[in-house]
């Protein structure tokens, strides 16, 4: 045993010499992690009128309900910041629609506005280009909003207002119309106070920016493996030879670099922490008040994330067993963590993906750190059980480690 915690020490000051290129190394990925934070969390342009989703209607809807409730979407509906309606004509329409000056256009006839009043069930007509992607998704939904809100408001007036007349109650209407009005006025402008909006998968109540601080932050803490991973390079294939006349077998060299991989792994870590920090200290940043909830403290979530680092750590020390060489190994670990994160959940809510890679994406090592990571902000129950996952793929990498280290020893031999 004490040959072993000699081995750990001397491994220990050879990271120490390496620890230098480890933090240059975990600079560049922190310029990389902040790039990619800003594209997420940046102010969202639309919320502040910069752009907005332009959506044409077509039609004269100025002497019925429906005028009143697409000027009510563009003047007091929440959904006023990102997209705007304009009357055009029809030719007028196609022609920004080609230019690509409009995501899309409605069209309301008179046909519609006719049989809107007899209470028919006929369709809105909207017109995009094919393959609009994001945007035109967004525009179709919230036209959407015509035919789901605006349009059966108005049916549901109309009704009214032919019961009363079919039952000799006319003198009721007007104040009965004035309460639906009211009432579904108030329905459209609280419509985003009667759902909450959260990503799917495994956030069970954990925000946004949460989601995203804990699968970024495995994520580039796996690409820390690059720089990091100088460490576990030999260009000497002898040593190993050597340690184990010495007496180190392979347990004993394996856990003794992997103790001090970690520790370099855990130092580059805690520089991304820290710089994050100190960024956000200098330029007075209020997380909470520009985000919801976030709801355990910086320290906290550092403890919490410890486990993940040691995970990682046997991760790329199997990786770079496994590949020999540096140029192989950063290879591997790049590919290894921009798929597993992507699979996982890490830069892309899982939810998205079918239910069967879902299922499997939860026992990703990648997406078991990210479920153990949410289990703090989510309060989850499976957070025990994703803690076990962990400490599992730790001993199973570790052991795989062992066992490629001896027979690399056995074939020197």
């Amino acid at each position: 045993m004490g040959k072993f915690w000699i081995y750990v020490i001397t491994q220990m000051k050879r990271a120490l010499r390496l620890l230098p290129l480890a933090v240059i190394s975990s600079i560049l990925i922190l310029l990389g992690l902040g790039l990619t934070a800003f594209m997420l969390f940046k102010p969202d342009e639309m919320a502040q009128g910069k752009k907005k989703i332009e959506v044409a209607v077509v039609g004269n809807t100025e002497e019925s309900y429906l005028g009143f409730g697409i000027g009510m979407l563009n003047n007091l509906d929440s959904s006023r910041v990102s997209i705007n309606f304009s009357y055009m004509s029809e030719d007028e329409a196609k022609d920004k629609l080609l230019k690509g000056e409009v995501s899309g256009y409605i069209v309301i006839d008179d046909d519609f506005i006719e049989a809107l009043g007899r209470g028919e069930n006929i369709p809105i007509k909207y017109v995009t280009q094919k393959d609009g992607g994001l945007i035109e998704m967004v525009a179709r939904d919230t036209a959407g909003v015509i035919s789901s809100i605006i349009v059966n408001s108005e049916k549901a007036i109309y009704a009214m207002q032919a019961y009363m007349n079919i039952n000799g109650r006319e003198d009721e209407i007007a104040a009965h119309t004035k309460n639906m009005n009211n009432n579904f006025l108030s329905i459209v402008l609280s419509r985003k106070n009667i759902y909450d909006v959260n990503i799917a998968d495994g956030l069970r109540g954990a925000s946004t920016l949460e989601y995203y601080s804990s699968g970024l932050m495995i994520f580039f803490t796996f690409l820390l493996g690059i720089g990091s991973g100088l460490f576990l390079v030999k260009t000497d294939k002898a040593l190993y030879r050597l340690l184990y006349i010495r007496g180190h077998n392979a347990v004993s060299q394996v856990l003794g670099e992997y103790i001090a991989f970690s520790m370099i792994l855990m130092v580059s870590v805690f520089t991304i922490f820290l710089s994050i920090s100190v960024v956000i200290l200098s330029a007075h940043i209020d997380i909470n008040a520009s985000y919801e909830n976030f709801s355990i403290s910086a320290i906290e979530f550092v403890v919490r994330f410890i486990p993940v680092i040691f995970m990682l750590s046997a991760f790329i020390f199997l990786i770079y067993e496994l590949a020999g060489d540096i140029i192989s190994s950063v290879i591997a670990v790049f590919i290894t963590a921009i798929s597993l994160a992507y699979i996982s959940g890490c830069l892309y809510p899982a939810d998205f993906f079918p239910k069967a890679v879902r299922n499997i994406s939860a026992l990703l090592p990648l997406g078991a750190a990210l479920r153990y990571m949410l289990g703090a902000f989510a309060d989850s129950n499976k957070s025990v059980l994703y803690t076990v996952v962990l400490f599992i793929y730790i001993l199973a990498f570790l052991i795989l480690s062992f066992i490629l280290r001896k027979q690399r020893l056995e074939k020197n031999f």
